[in-house]
């Protein structure tokens, strides 16, 4: 009777000690000896823990990828023009920093800590007097230098060749020209339409740049200036990966990889906005206009040649008519007359008799 007792406790004890850590969504578990963690992780799927949950346990680790947009209201440009700007953020837990993950609170307390710096950093760069948008226009049109500025910010800049938390460091001697312009003068084609803050670096053929790499290369060598340009592009990519969505960027402080990080579409807000809507109306209003007198223009010299052979006055009311522009009205007439008046007249003009 003892034996048997002492086999089911220790039955019941083995067969409780069985936990399933969820696979849908995927999880991890981050064990735990006596309440605390013990920074080792467990996959997903049936695991034992001895004495659960007294001596072992987990805690479940949520990894799946979480995506939010996080919103920055009343954005406020140099013009004192107010947008809507939102940003897109798609993100993981990283599989070597799930300690940094859970310190940082999960995915709620995370996507709330990157939601404050986004929009302090939009609205840092949107009101800028050197580097921002000098009006809501020029915002509304610039989510690609936005884009980048905000990936700058918030990813950092590498320290070291193993580094997996920022974007690539630009040389040294290249500090003489902003790491932006460096990225829009390497364009190909160059951009022709620049923004207001960008019009100094930009004018005359891109005068000032041009003129800072002759300096590096007399300074450092044709070398740097390959370099140099080896850098710029590597950034270019690295920032249209995290626009695009296949981008892998450590967040070690927030234990996250981030794999997308893009601004959407601009709304400017207000009566600014308003005004906005009658003027885009009005351009399409005019453009629509021009459009139609060019059809009519085409039409009308289509029937003054040949076989039609037209006056422009007949082509004119010809096209008008049949376009609805001017309504023509045919009237016909009957004259009614009684049959004396009828042989009277043919007697007076046919030669015969009354």
């Amino acid at each position: 009777m003892l034996t048997a007792t002492v086999f089911f406790i220790i039955g019941v004890i083995l067969l409780l000690g069985w936990r399933k850590i969820p696979a849908d969504p995927p999880h991890k578990g981050a064990r735990t000896l006596f309440g605390k963690r013990t920074g080792k992780f467990v996959d997903e799927g049936w695991r034992y823990f001895w004495l659960y949950p007294i001596v072992q346990g987990y805690i479940p680790v949520n990894v799946e990828r979480g995506s939010f947009t996080v919103i920055s209201e009343n954005t406020l440009t140099p013009d004192n023009a107010q947008s809507k700007v939102p940003v897109e953020i798609v993100y993981r837990p990283h599989p070597k920093h799930y300690i940094e993950y859970l310190n940082s609170g999960g995915a709620e307390a995370v996507e709330e800590q990157l939601t404050g710096q986004i929009q302090q950093k939009i609205r840092e760069w949107a009101v800028g007097d050197e580097r921002g948008p000098a009006t809501w226009k020029e915002l509304a049109k610039a989510q690609e230098e936005a884009s980048s500025v905000l990936i700058r910010n918030i990813v950092g800049v590498k320290r070291n060749e193993n580094d997996e938390s920022g974007l690539t460091p630009m040389p040294p001697y290249a500090h003489l020209v902003p790491t932006w312009i460096w990225l829009r003068f390497y364009l190909s084609p160059k951009p022709k339409v620049l923004l207001t803050n960008e019009n100094r670096w930009g004018n005359n053929n891109w005068e000032m740049v041009r003129a800072a790499l002759t300096d590096i290369e007399t300074t450092h060598g044709l070398e740097a200036v390959t370099s140099l340009e080896k850098a710029v592009k590597k950034r270019r990519e690295e920032i249209e990966s995290l626009v695009n969505g296949s981008g892998k960027f450590l967040l070690k402080n927030l234990g996250i990889q981030i794999e997308r990080l893009n601004i959407g579409e601009i709304h400017v807000l207000g009566d600014v906005s308003k005004a906005a809507e009658q003027e885009a109306k009005e351009e399409q209003e005019r453009l629509a206009e021009t459009l139609e007198i060019e059809f009519m223009k085409k039409m009308i010299e289509g029937l003054m040649e040949p076989p039609f052979n037209f006056s422009n006055t007949e082509a004119r009311e010809l096209v008008q008519t049949e376009r609805s522009k001017v309504e023509k009205v045919i009237r016909e007439q009957k004259l009614t007359l009684d049959d004396a008046t009828v042989k009277m007249l043919t007697a007076l003009f046919g030669g015969g008799k009354p």
